[in-house]
């Protein structure tokens, strides 16, 4: 069975963890080992908080490439934009054009 994992930087996550989701409530000096963990652990499915990923966009690009994990951008608190973003991405390089 896939593992999914949810990762944030406050306990806003932790309802994540009633669906039976991993959750890991980190420093953003964490984000970057705890990922590569993840990753090597296979977890097909990671969640991040928008603040991660806005603050680690560039890293996050070399494991877009690969189908698994999918990294998923999910809002934190008022949304800053970036997980309709990530999402808009995502369903254009599934079906070859931005349907949003």
């Amino acid at each position: 069975m896939h593992r999914v994992a949810v990762v944030g930087t406050d306990d806003s996550i932790l309802i994540f963890a009633r669906l039976g989701f991993e959750v890991h409530v980190i420093s953003s000096s964490h984000f970057e080992p705890l990922l590569e963990r993840l990753c090597s652990e296979n977890v097909a499915i990671i969640y991040v908080v928008e603040t991660l990923m806005q603050e680690f966009k560039v890293q996050l690009k070399s494991y877009q490439r690969s189908e698994i994990p999918a990294i998923i951008a999910i809002p934190q608190g008022k949304s800053m934009g970036v997980s309709g973003e990530h999402i808009s991405e995502l369903a254009e390089k599934a079906i070859g054009m931005d349907m949003f």
